[in-house]
């Protein structure tokens, strides 16, 4: 797993241990570090560790003016990132 995905995960994770919400979004400072996190995300979803709430991780209609990317962990991802926070 690499550094975005882990950020995807953990951010997720401290805004479900805040509000009990699952659901959060995460915005790149520049066009290649949304594109690392639109990568990261993608492959976090094939993992089945997120569901994408957002509509921009289609390649076809991608705009790398669109920073935010709107997500939530799934049952797995939220057993996945307390297992790597040892929680």
């Amino acid at each position: 797993m690499d550094r975005f995905e882990k950020k995807l995960l953990n951010v997720a994770y401290e805004s479900y241990s805040k509000s009990n919400d699952s659901r959060t979004k995460i915005r790149g400072n520049n066009v290649e570090e949304i594109m690392h996190y639109f990568n990261a995300a993608v492959s976090l979803v094939d993992k089945g560790l997120i569901s994408v709430l957002s509509n921009n991780l289609n390649l076809e209609s991608y705009s790398p003016f669109d920073t935010v990317i709107h997500y939530e962990l799934t049952d797995l991802g939220l057993s996945t990132v307390q297992s790597l926070s040892g929680d």
